[in-house]
């Protein structure tokens, strides 16, 4: 998830140029547009979201029709104003994509949000119960130091059901990072 949550927002880094650029209506915008489709598109087909990667086909075929001169709201050819359907087509398909992208990162954010309070609900627990202490968090350094941490923990039987809860919506390397954010904010 966390792989995931930096590479959406990469991609809204990326549209926020592709934003200047169209302000600015340089030379360059078509082929950078199309290129950045192309990869959200690709990076969502890769982690299984065709939803995504539909959407995403559906705004680049948008945008591509226009660029051959073709209006792509009522496919008719276009006589006069060729590229003037193109900058509209383009805000159009900017305006969708960005949209699109902040619902994603939403979505991932409310992941790891839900997931992070069912493992701080996890520690505060184990803390109650005795399976974790302040001494256990004081040799924690690293993540390697979380994983046996967590390994340990999920002897008991009811720590491994919520692993495998969490399994279910996000990575075990998300587990361990988020972990690591708890165990600092206990330190402190």
């Amino acid at each position: 998830m966390h792989y995931k949550k930096q590479k959406v927002e990469f991609f809204l880094e990326e549209l926020n140029e592709l934003h200047e650029k169209y302000i600015s209506r340089t030379f360059d915008f078509d082929k950078n547009f199309i290129s950045h489709l192309k990869e959200c598109q690709d990076f969502f087909h890769e982690i299984g979201d065709s939803n995504m990667s539909s959407k995403l086909s559906q705004l680049r075929t948008y945008f591509e029709t226009s660029l051959k001169g073709i209006n792509p709201q009522n496919l008719e050819k276009i006589r006069t104003g060729k590229r003037e359907n193109i900058w509209i087509s383009a805000f159009h398909c900017l305006s969708n994509h960005g949209n699109q992208l902040q619902e994603s990162l939403n979505n991932l954010e409310f992941i790891l949000n839900e997931a992070n309070e069912t493992l701080s609900q996890l520690v505060i627990t184990a803390f109650q119960s005795k399976l974790i202490n302040d001494k256990d968090l004081k040799t924690i350094k690293n993540l390697n130091d979380i994983e046996n941490k967590w390994n340990q923990l999920c002897q008991n039987e009811q720590i491994k059901l919520i692993e495998k809860k969490l399994k279910l919506t996000i990575h075990q390397q998300d587990i361990y990072i988020l972990l690591d954010k708890i165990f600092n904010k206990i330190k402190l």
